[in-house]
């Protein structure tokens, strides 16, 4: 079983800090891809909190792929659930945590 945890900034998916075998993309508004080190036979179980100060901040994993022996990997999207917020969809950090095998 091999694990990866991180803190991840919103505004531009710096890696704040973590487990180290991981690396962040961020591919749009509220939107990354993390890629785990390694390859699996299954696809990664995530698990991923808000680390922000506003009540409504969400995080969301859209997908995850792996297994047969693929570099495992899992998107993430953040954002916030009031419809009348004036805040981006960048939240100020979000948390995870991966396992796979």
């Amino acid at each position: 079983m091999q694990q990866a945890f991180g803190s991840i900034s919103g505004s531009n998916g710096a890696i704040l800090s973590g487990s180290g075998n991981f690396s962040v993309a961020k591919t749009g508004q509220g939107s990354f891809t993390i890629t785990l080190q390694g390859s699996s036979s299954i696809t990664p179980v995530v698990t991923a909190t808000p680390g922000d100060p506003y009540m409504t901040a969400a995080v969301n994993i859209p997908w995850t792929d792996g297994g047969s022996g693929k570099q495992p990997s899992f998107g993430v999207h953040t954002g916030y659930t009031d419809q009348g917020s004036k805040n981006p969809m960048d939240i100020y950090v979000f948390n995870f945590n991966a396992v796979w095998n």
